[in-house]
């Protein structure tokens, strides 16, 4: 087994271990007193755990709720009463070991930008050509297109939703259909 395999089963034990402790620590009397109203009707028994949507709608901690282990949906965590507060359950186990370093990456060496390309190249030796406006890097065997200039963009008009096109739509006119929940754009021919 692996070692983080190994790991999570153990938290998972710790963790069940201690649900039974807290869960052995409460009474198992019916009780007769008034402090039942204390609980909120959206409290759910979840094998002995009392499941609540917040920390604020748990009832005040007493001597009859000590011990009681509830799950905080807001919080997603766990928390028991000790009669006069409610604590905190650190379920985070020890942390793992590092995993094996990768490979290094290859640098590149920039030689900044040149109206032709620089003399006697070295493998990854990178420039700019001012005269074509393309970016380019050694191979060692010739150079390759890294990035190049491109044309300027087109400014999108957007209108808006619409269940359907809108009429008499203009060059670079964008919509979103929201009935089929695609996002359109004229280019002037559809």
């Amino acid at each position: 087994m692996k070692k983080n395999t190994l790991i999570k089963i153990s938290s998972l034990i710790l963790v069940s271990v201690l649900i039974i402790f807290l869960i052995s620590c409460t009474t198992s009397e019916t009780s007769t007193n008034d402090d039942e109203d204390d609980y909120d009707e959206e409290f759910v028994d979840f094998s002995g755990a009392i499941v609540s949507s917040s920390l604020a709608d748990l009832p005040t901690p007493s001597a009859s709720n000590i011990g009681q282990l509830y799950y905080v949906i807001a919080d997603a965590k766990f928390y028991y009463s000790d009669g006069t507060q409610y604590v905190f359950i650190d379920l985070t186990g020890p942390s793992g070991s590092n995993g094996a370093n990768g490979t290094d990456g290859v640098s590149i060496t920039w030689q900044g930008s040149l109206a032709t390309a620089p003399a006697s190249p070295q493998v990854n030796w990178a420039y700019y050509n001012t005269t074509d406006n393309v970016a380019y890097i050694w191979d060692g065997d010739s150079w390759e297109i890294l990035v190049q200039d491109g044309s300027d963009g087109v400014s999108v008009n957007w209108l808006g939703t619409f269940a359907a096109a809108p009429g008499s739509p203009q060059l670079n006119d964008g919509y979103y259909n929201s009935t089929d929940g695609m996002a359109y754009i004229w280019d002037g021919d559809s």
